[in-house]
């Protein structure tokens, strides 16, 4: 099950967390996992398969350019390096975009928390958002103590 949750306090000030399962078939790994890229402006958490997390982290390795996340769009244009990477390098072709269910979350420096999906669809949410099977656990939690 993968949980990656965002949240941010009224002063802005945001948090980004993730489980540290990461499993393959059968096999389950549990040291030194981490579902989080951490960009120069922003981090993304990952669920779906782990080639998504392995693509984003390149893309963070081989920065040339500054990316930004200050918007959906920022968020979808992100998603379509991602996917071009994947279809050029990896060779997934549609694979990761219609035949596998994944998810980014993104929580920016400045705390701004965005999902984007993949079927290319991104939403802001203005206090917290979790990614994964086990979503629904940590937002039913969240709601709770609010």
């Amino acid at each position: 099950m993968t949980v990656i949750f965002a949240c941010r306090d009224s002063e802005g000030n945001g948090a980004i967390a993730c489980d540290t399962a990461l499993s393959y078939g059968n096999a389950l790994k549990t040291v030194d996992t981490c579902k989080l890229v951490r960009f120069s402006n922003f981090i993304v958490g990952t669920s779906g398969s782990c080639t998504v997390q392995n693509i984003l982290q390149e893309l963070a390795d081989e920065e040339d350019e500054l990316l930004l996340i200050d918007s959906t769009k920022d968020v979808r244009e992100l998603m379509r390096r991602f996917l071009k990477l994947a279809k050029s390098d990896y060779e997934l072709n549609d694979q990761v975009r219609t035949g596998q269910d994944f998810s980014i979350l993104i929580l920016t420096y400045e705390g701004r928390i965005f999902c984007g999906f993949n079927d290319m669809s991104a939403v802001e949410y203005k206090d917290y958002a979790a990614i994964g099977s086990g979503r629904d656990y940590a937002l039913g939690a969240a709601h709770a103590l609010l």
